[in-house]
């Protein structure tokens, strides 16, 4: 099961069909609970939240008959709500919402930064980025606590588009930078550090004066919402101008002709099936794939890949191998799971 707020509010079960979240006031509770997710909401804050200065007669009853049909929703126990005086928390299995997957994998794609392996830091961004379905909470957006939470998410979002196309900058494909960011610019025109890394791309593919018309695009448009141009924008003009030797960095490259795994549903599936059938844990698709990369490194050139690539039984063998790392997440056990051995799971197997 996956918990969508970046974008709609949507629950997915493992099979990628949407539940049906009932009406308004039941989603704002869980909107709620899954913003601060694994931390304490007052009932009085819920209540507020939910209705305003205008509650009913006995607002916790109502409350209560909202939160027993989330529980009912959650009843496979990827997810959870708990009472905790004052109040309730949404307790989570591990990449059960997309936002802490989304956290996650910007953290493992600057830590593949940090040791200088740009592309696979490329795969962690642009998978971080494929998570975001609008923004968030969307369908909940005239709601005041969801607005501010908006506000915050936004902004990193966009900080992640920045390392995105900063990493396939330095990776040499300019061209794709190219046609990527005057997308963004076109759609969201208030973003500086997209235009910079707009003007940094065109003065790489060797279209210094084309670079230079953007940064008078740039400030244009940013003074439609009374803004002045970045120091950091108004250097890069000035680097452009004086063709800076430390702007020609990373030579143009072809795109990778690699697919990424992200691209093979039908193996993810598998993955997916073997460990239902071994565990009795149902993950769905972007899951499996957390699973894959987060906790067990796989990557394009393991033979443990390659093997399971072949035939299911080397893909019940690895899970086999590797389910205590599996089972690890942010609640400490998979979805399902219980604080005991679980009869079904491999470890009980051996």
């Amino acid at each position: 099961m996956e918990i969508r707020i970046l974008g709609p509010l949507e629950v997915v079960d493992g099979q990628g069909s949407s539940a049906k979240l009932g009406g308004r006031k039941q989603r704002i509770v869980l909107a709620a609970l899954a913003l601060r997710a694994g931390a304490t909401v007052s009932a009085d804050r819920l209540v507020d939240l939910v209705w305003g200065d205008r509650p009913p007669t006995q607002p916790e009853a109502t409350l209560q008959v909202y939160l027993s049909n989330l529980r009912k929703l959650f009843s496979n126990g990827a997810a959870r709500v708990v009472r905790r005086a004052p109040g309730y928390r949404l307790e989570l299995g591990p990449w059960v919402l997309d936002r802490d997957r989304f956290g996650a994998l910007v953290d493992e794609g600057r830590e593949a930064q940090r040791r200088g392996d740009l592309v696979d830091a490329l795969d962690r961004f642009e998978t971080a980025n494929g998570l975001w379905r609008g923004t968030l909470a969307a369908d909940l957006s005239d709601e005041p606590f969801v607005r501010a939470a908006a506000v915050e998410a936004d902004e990193r979002r966009r900080e992640v588009l920045g390392l995105t196309y900063g990493t396939l900058l330095a990776l040499g494909r300019h061209g794709e930078a190219v046609a990527a960011l005057e997308g963004l610019c076109a759609e969201d025109p208030g973003q500086e550090r997209m235009w910079e890394l707009l003007m940094l791309a065109l003065y790489r593919s060797g279209r210094a004066a084309e670079a230079l018309r953007t940064f008078h695009r740039a400030r244009e448009a940013l003074a439609e919402f009374g803004l002045d141009p970045t120091p950091a924008l108004v250097s890069m003009q000035s680097r452009i101008l004086a063709h800076d030797p430390a702007l020609g960095a990373a030579p143009a490259a072809p795109p990778p002709s690699t697919p990424s795994l992200l691209g093979r549903d039908a193996l993810v599936g598998r993955v997916a099936g073997v460990i239902e059938k071994l565990t009795g844990v149902r993950y769905a698709s972007t899951q499996t794939w957390m699973i894959l990369r987060q906790r067990l490194g796989w990557t394009r050139q393991r033979p443990a890949r390659r093997a399971a690539e072949r035939d299911d039984a080397a893909i019940e063998a690895w899970v086999k191998r590797d389910w205590p790392r599996i089972k690890r997440g942010p609640v400490g056990e998979a979805p399902g799971s219980s604080s005991r051995t679980n009869p079904g799971s491999p470890s009980s197997r051996r």
